[in-house]
């Protein structure tokens, strides 16, 4: 999602917010995700500008897709408006700046969002935003509103430990469970290790660090994810204290047909990869099984084929 925010001095709020949104969904669900960030940020009474009413740019799944937003987006925009990219993965808030010719702020959400289908939108997780550091931020607006706004003076470590974390959405997807039941089966946690473990090795590698946004150093959750059953109920139950209706925003995509996040995400794995010349077999496969669309997958058998690719790929074959 895109944010963007804008001072006006004849508005008693003294600010707007518009949500750039995905080009699949209705615009009745549109309007929904439109009033959820207008409510996150007090911008009820504000003038939320229309971007489009046949195709409101969206989430971008893609660099191509990202610039079309930026090009819907630009025309709206005033000349002091604040932008800010909320997209998963690294790098979108460049390829919006490069579409809008203007700087735009790297952000990240803590939480998880799923749509409920009629503009209902439901918050299933706990956390707050992650913001680069700027002046121009209308920071008291949102501790107005009681939103969490943490910000920072470099995302790039947020924005990568963000994504270790969002390498669940392609096991969840591939799950069809709930996020709370998927990361109740060990194998399926499993599964997230090792994929989490090709990412941590390849920023090592890179001299890449991550920001620290679990309770634990990033470096230790795959160990943890691999405790068995009851010892990670123990000693790790807040991983599971989600809401019963949370699922990523991957599943609910694979579900109803739609282009995913994937390469945003594992892709970037495998872009990282590419560029030390080295393989990432296990995020490589994920991508691939995203793009078959199967969602029934049960946890030994999505371990055992990515355990396989991880075999194929360190054997060299």
């Amino acid at each position: 999602g895109v944010a963007a925010m804008e001072s006006r001095a004849n508005v008693p709020a003294s600010a707007w917010a518009a949500c750039v949104l995905r080009p699949q969904t209705s615009i009745r669900s549109n309007v929904g995700c439109v009033a959820w960030w207008a409510r996150a940020i007090q911008a009820a009474s504000w003038p939320v500008p229309t971007i489009s009413r046949q195709r409101a740019p969206g989430r971008a799944r893609s660099r191509a897709a990202s610039a079309e937003a930026a090009r819907a987006l630009r025309s709206h925009l005033a000349p002091d408006a604040v932008v800010v990219s909320f997209q998963n993965g690294l790098d979108n808030a460049q390829v919006l700046a490069e579409g809008l010719g203007r700087p735009v702020l790297r952000g990240m959400v803590g939480f998880n969002v799923a749509a409920q289908g009629a503009g209902g939108f439901h918050q299933g997780t706990q956390g707050g935003l992650h913001v680069a550091d700027d002046p121009r931020l209308p920071v008291a607006l949102f501790r107005r509103a009681g939103l969490a706004l943490t910000r920072h003076a470099d995302m790039a470590p947020v924005l990568r430990a963000k994504l270790m974390l969002n390498l669940n959405n392609a096991v969840n997807a591939l799950s069809g469970l709930p996020l709370r039941a998927e990361l109740s089966q060990r194998d399926f946690r499993r599964c997230l290790a090792l994929a989490q473990e090709e990412w941590l090795g390849l920023c090592a590698r890179a001299g890449m660090p991550l920001a620290r946004l679990t309770p634990l150093p990033a470096r230790m959750l795959p160990g943890v994810l691999r405790l068995p059953d009851p010892l990670f109920r123990a000693l790790a139950g807040g991983m599971l204290r989600i809401d019963p209706l949370a699922r990523s925003s991957m599943a609910d995509d694979l579900a109803q047909g739609r282009a995913t996040e994937i390469d945003w995400i594992n892709g970037e794995v495998l872009r990282l990869a590419r560029a030390q010349s080295l393989e990432a077999p296990v995020n490589r496969r994920l991508v691939a099984l995203i793009g078959a669309g199967r969602r029934d997958w049960s946890a030994p058998a999505l371990l055992g084929e990515l355990s396989a690719a991880l075999r194929r790929g360190t054997d060299g074959r």
